[in-house]
């Protein structure tokens, strides 16, 4: 997946530097809260038991980076809210380099407990072991080998809840 190739899936391309700003567990998560309706930064840090002070700081970085937009301002009390919308929550990195040719990466954080984590690796174990164990049937599109790595690894910058 690269600029010269077309993307599959309602991914859009984004920058590196975009895409640095999705390496954050906490970011996916407020993507997705403010891809279902827009909302304030009190509203997200209520949903995910964060602080406010720590959901407007990722707002907004996400916000200066061009992945979420101000849809409203209203004054309430004398105290302006702002909403925020996402409008996409699967991204594409476009300009990769010549050797990724031909390599889809899909990639995400979360917040997981340790039992989460397990669960996890299981499904994409069983994932893995349907798509290994199936007989290819006859077809006029050719068959390709592909390669697929799946890469558990904690991240130690996210400091979690």
């Amino acid at each position: 997946m690269n600029a010269n190739e077309p993307f599959k899936g309602d991914a859009i391309p984004i920058t590196l530097e975009q895409q640095k700003l999705l390496a954050s567990a906490i970011r996916i998560q407020i993507l997705h809260l403010l891809a279902q309706e827009p909302r304030t930064a009190k509203q997200v840090a209520d949903l995910l038991g964060q602080s406010p002070g720590n959901v407007h700081y990722h707002i907004q970085r996400l916000h200066d980076g061009g992945l979420i937009e101000l849809t409203e301002t209203r004054e309430v009390g004398g105290i302006v809210e702002k909403y925020y919308k996402a409008h996409h929550t699967r991204f594409h990195l476009i300009g990769f380099p010549d050797s990724q040719k031909g390599k889809e990466r899909l990639m995400s954080h979360l917040l997981l407990t340790a039992k989460e984590r397990e669960e996890l690796r299981k499904e994409l174990e069983a994932l893995l072991l349907r798509w290994e164990s199936r007989i290819p049937t006859q077809s006029e599109e050719p068959l390709e080998e592909v390669e697929v790595l799946i890469q558990l690894q904690r991240n130690n910058k996210e400091g979690g809840r």
